[in-house]
């Protein structure tokens, strides 16, 4: 008997790393890991050797992703709420990350920073991309409470912002040195001459061959939709500081268009 539990244990660990093998070397067309996994749950579904919570977070990540490259905000929604829910990313994380790690980016989180490029930390990115479809699916409600119920969806500062309902000029100066300290950082690896940094970017942030061309797109698309969902959702005061920062230190023009005829449209 132990044997054969052995057995099927085993089977089912080859399984998940052919899933995750498949999903990682994928390039743009994920029709064979999402038949892999339907295959799998299917085989495994009612056996007594079911998936574990922490094989669904696994399947559920994929699957989370998966949907984020094929543009399905319904499913990307379904699987990220799935994922912070009772805080499943974050109870296996760090087991899924020893057993694959090459499947969550893990650099170090930053919640005091909002000028990051997202795609470098698994729970970073898992906000953005979240953020991203709920405002596709115009559900800006749930895009606020994200921010206020998660640190990591923004940063210190703005989420301070949200919950404690402080606007006061004090708070918002805060966030704009939380941003020059971003850039610096950036720039120089160094706090040091910040204002010197600070220039260095907004000459060089828009030039593909900057070394945080990358970061600036990416907090910036990421920027642009905190924006919306504070501009539907009224929340005028930091929306307009915002606005300022993005506008000072960030401003790239076709991101700002979309954001400009978003707004056209509900004015």
């Amino acid at each position: 008997m132990d044997k054969h539990n052995a057995s099927c244990l085993a089977k089912k660990q080859l399984r998940l790393y052919q899933i995750v093998t498949h999903y990682c070397l994928s390039e743009g067309d994920f029709n064979s890991v999402k038949a892999f996994i339907t295959s799998f749950e299917a085989e495994w579904r009612y056996s007594m050797y079911a998936l574990s919570e922490k094989e669904k977070v696994l399947i559920a990540y994929i699957l989370f992703h998966i949907a984020n490259r094929e543009q399905q905000s319904e499913k990307v929604i379904h699987y990220g709420e799935y994922l912070l829910e009772d805080e499943r990313i974050n109870n296996y994380a760090i087991e899924i990350l020893l057993e694959y790690k090459e499947l969550l980016p893990n650099r170090k989180p930053t919640p005091p920073a909002i000028i990051k490029n997202y795609q470098l930390n698994y729970l970073e990115n898992l906000y953005a991309i979240l953020l991203e479809h709920y405002v596709k699916m115009a559900r800006y409600e749930d895009g606020l409470l994200l921010l206020k119920e998660h640190v990591l969806a923004s940063n210190k500062k703005i989420n301070s912002s949200l919950v404690q309902k402080n606007f006061s000029s004090e708070q918002l100066i805060a966030i704009e040195a939380y941003v020059q300290q971003d850039i610096a950082l950036h720039v120089n690896n160094s706090l040091q001459h910040i204002g010197l940094s600070v220039e260095e970017w907004r000459r060089n942030y828009r030039q593909p061959d900057a070394p945080y061309y990358v970061v600036a797109q990416s907090a910036s698309l990421h920027m642009l939709n905190i924006l919306r969902v504070l501009f539907v959702t009224e929340q005028y005061e930091l929306f307009e500081k915002l606005m300022e920062i993005y506008k000072k230190y960030l401003l790239i023009d076709d991101h700002f268009e979309n954001l400009r005829m978003f707004i056209s449209a509900y004015v």
